[in-house]
């Protein structure tokens, strides 16, 4: 299971990486949002 532990280790980096830029991940789950309510 060593994969899982990496993929885990490299989420938890991206995850504080994110928290970080809080308003730049607000805007790119906006910009998801409005993405995917012009989809549906």
């Amino acid at each position: 299971m060593k994969n899982k532990n990496l993929l885990d280790k490299d989420i938890q980096e991206v995850f504080k990486y994110y928290l970080k830029n809080d308003s730049y991940l607000k805007g790119a789950l906006d910009g998801l949002k409005n993405t995917s309510e012009e989809l549906l």
